[in-house]
């Protein structure tokens, strides 16, 4: 980790000596570095839905996952969670102001709070641990606790860290470390999940966890420390970094030699590429979806369904005919993409031949907190005024003001004009803007919707004969009876609503815990 003042990469990396350490600021950072270093998660995890697709199907997306003796997310949030602890029964010792030493325990509360919540939505209940263990420990042969008591948990960390922690104008010599926005935009994003997962999968009063997530965003928001970048391209590419729009970002840099594998993986590899599904999710310019627009949609020759489409579409999925390192682009459908999309998000020409990209993971960024705005505040009464939609949904359509395909502003009258439905339309927002940023298969478990969608045929694009004249159909490449690609039957993918909304938990903590239990029907 590392950041333009290389503040994660400067300080020792001796060993914690517990009488000589503990005692400076540095001591606090230095303890809470590896939190940044391990915060990162998978670019690929949108290949969980039917968005995304790499070279074979994914087993979670599939329905053929099985329970594996350990799970990398249980073993690296516990971690994680151990040194947070740690952190927080030491920090008190410090010799420096309290409000300095409240700023770092409200860093690692954050951390604390952002693994939990990899590990509840993942599992369901888990064992709750808030202190550091000792080998004899009984909270080693501790049972399951309820996810709301650890949910109530990890919101009143994130309240503490709220509290103490400057905002971003006040930390202009800590770029990269967690600000009151970073934590406003955490407790928008976890709150949201649960009202939504509450309400469609019942269990607890939703609309309190709703209202928390529109006033957590709505006090980024009126904080005005965060703006959409404009360059919607260049907002993935190292031009984008450290501007107004991210929140918080995985750090890469050579000093560190730490690189980013996401960004010559986008455009060169079998390895996270959009599907038809996906693509077909664009609005028209008119603002209405392909199958209500008066534009129509022509998938051949290849790039035409990008036309008087949402200007995002061409800055999301590569369109073949723009220029790819010098030369009109078409898709490899023989080592570069299995769906015949290739994502322009993330995607940097230079990655072709440099192995080593230092561009930023963004995690949190506003556009997020603007969408999460807009889905809460309609799911606490299901309505929403036309003044939140400006000040959310139609924000992110106002980044191009003045593209000739720009959408038109969503308001309940075009809704109602148009028969749409004003959910959907919220959660398309949400899909195109954030699709590739791996939220998708989340939503689809909160909004109890996966066991509709992900048992679905995944199809890719239109084959042109004309573009691949060596690719012979039914030898090298499979079709659908309507010419698009086959990328996998519906018939070899299931979803279990008793089984697969949470995952199994790892056979070897059962193993070592008699009192551990597994989820359902695993």
């Amino acid at each position: 980790m590392t950041s333009c003042d290389d503040f994660l990469d400067r300080e020792p990396k001796t060993s914690l000596s517990p009488s000589s350490f503990w005692k400076t600021e540095i001591d606090l950072r230095l303890a809470l570095n590896t939190l940044y270093q391990n915060m990162n998660r998978s670019f690929t995890l949108d290949n969980q839905s039917i968005d995304c697709f790499a070279n074979t199907g994914n087993d979670v997306s599939s329905g053929t996952q099985t329970p594996s003796n350990t799970d990398e997310i249980w073993t690296k949030a516990y971690n994680e969670i151990r040194i947070a602890n740690n952190f927080l029964e030491n920090y008190e010792k410090a010799e420096i102001s309290s409000s300095l030493k409240n700023r770092y325990a409200g860093e690692a509360r954050f951390f604390r709070a952002y693994f939990y919540f990899n590990l509840i939505k993942r599992f369901g209940d888990v064992p709750y641990i808030i202190r550091t263990l000792g080998l004899n420990s009984e909270e080693l042969k501790g049972k399951r606790e309820n996810k709301k008591v650890i949910l109530d948990g990890i919101l009143e960390d994130l309240k503490f860290a709220e509290e103490n922690i400057p905002l971003k104008s006040q930390m202009t010599k800590d770029v990269g470390r967690i600000t009151k926005g970073a934590v406003q935009a955490l407790i928008g994003r976890i709150a949201l999940y649960y009202g939504t997962y509450y309400k469609f999968h019942g269990g607890a009063d939703y609309k309190t966890y709703l209202n928390l997530a529109k006033d957590a965003c709505k006090r980024l928001i009126d904080s005005k420390q965060y703006s959409l970048f404009k360059d919607y391209r260049n907002l993935f590419l190292l031009p984008g970094e450290d501007s107004n729009e991210h929140i918080l970002s995985y750090r890469y840099s050579d000093e560190a030699n730490s690189h980013n594998t996401r960004i010559r993986a986008t455009i060169i590899d079998f390895i996270h590429e959009p599907t038809k599904h996906l693509a077909d999710a664009f609005l028209c310019k008119d603002g209405l979806p392909i199958d209500k627009s008066v534009y129509p949609i022509n998938y051949l020759p290849l790039g035409k369904e990008f036309e008087n489409r949402d200007p995002r579409m061409a800055l999301t999925i590569w369109k073949p005919g723009d220029s790819f390192r010098g030369s009109p682009f078409v898709p490899n459908l023989s080592n570069q993409t299995r769906t015949g999309y290739m994502f322009k998000k993330y995607g940097d020409e230079d990655a072709f031949t440099n192995m080593k990209s230092t561009i930023d993971e963004i995690l949190i960024r506003y556009a997020e907190v603007l969408v999460t705005y807009a889905e809460a505040v309609y799911e606490i009464d299901e309505s929403i005024s036309d003044e939140d939609l400006n000040i959310s949904i139609n924000t992110l359509r106002k980044r191009f003001e003045g593209d000739p395909n720009q959408l038109p502003n969503l308001t309940n009258s075009f809704v109602s004009q148009h028969n749409l439905s004003m959910r959907e339309e919220i959660r398309r927002e949400r899909r195109v803007e954030l699709c590739g940023e791996s939220f998708r298969y989340d939503d689809l478990i909160r909004w109890k919707t996966a066991e509709t969608e992900l048992p679905q045929t995944i199809i890719g694009a239109k084959f042109d004969a004309a573009s691949y004249p060596n690719i012979i159909p039914g030898k090298d490449i499979n079709l659908t009876e309507d010419g698009f690609i086959l990328v996998q039957k519906g018939t070899s993918r299931t979803f279990e609503t008793n089984k697969h909304y949470l995952f199994p938990l790892p056979l070897r903590e059962i193993s070592l815990n008699s009192n551990l239990t597994q989820n359902p029907n695993w």
